[in-house]
């Protein structure tokens, strides 16, 4: 059986994979979470998947949740440090929010590349992503950083990893259905 190891499985777009893979012949699902002792990672577990700890704040903890990897998801969350600051590090008071989060948004990014580059095992990496606004719009819109962030780790990948780029397909979901759930503004208005 093949192995897919999952960041974020805990969240929507993880949960998502994992879903999709539970009902896939011939694979073996691992998540990584912070936290084995939360309910959603006993939840998974129950449904069968392996559950590991691992942050991606700590790269060396994701050397070993990748082993034996046929395949990764990776994912980051921009708005994590801003809407669940108890599970993040720090930022530093001295930058600006949006500032801070992209640069905590990259490392981690970089973090989750860097452990999988090293994978021997890995076919195939998936990185969810969005594309850069700045570029797209020729300069126009250069604060998006929650988009900025996840397209930096595209580059980075590509121009510093060259072999985990061949084996890299980029996911791009701009925006959940369910986001208005969350954020009201979104939602249907009468």
């Amino acid at each position: 059986m093949k192995l897919i190891v999952i960041v974020g499985i805990t969240g929507t777009q993880g949960g998502s994979v994992a879903n999709v893979f539970l009902s896939e012949p011939g694979w073996r699902i691992r998540g990584i979470t912070r936290d084995l002792t939360q309910e959603t990672s006993k939840n998974l577990e129950a449904r069968g998947v392996e559950m590991v700890a691992g942050d991606i704040d700590n790269p060396a903890s994701l050397i070993p949740a990748f082993e034996g990897a046929h395949a990764i998801f990776g994912v980051t969350d921009f708005w994590q440090p801003v809407l669940h600051p108890e599970n993040t590090v720090p930022l530093p008071p001295d930058k600006p929010l949006d500032q801070a989060c992209y640069d905590l948004e990259l490392q981690r990014g970089k973090n989750i590349a860097n452990a999988a580059a090293n994978v021997s095992t890995l076919e195939r990496f998936v990185f969810s992503s969005v594309q850069s606004v700045k570029k797209w719009s020729k300069g126009k819109y250069s604060r998006a950083y929650h988009f900025e962030s996840k397209a930096a780790v595209v580059d980075y990948i590509k121009e510093s990893l060259p072999d985990l780029s061949k084996k890299m397909s980029v996911v791009h979901i701009g925006i959940y259905a369910t986001n208005w759930k969350l954020f009201s503004f979104l939602g249907p208005q009468k």
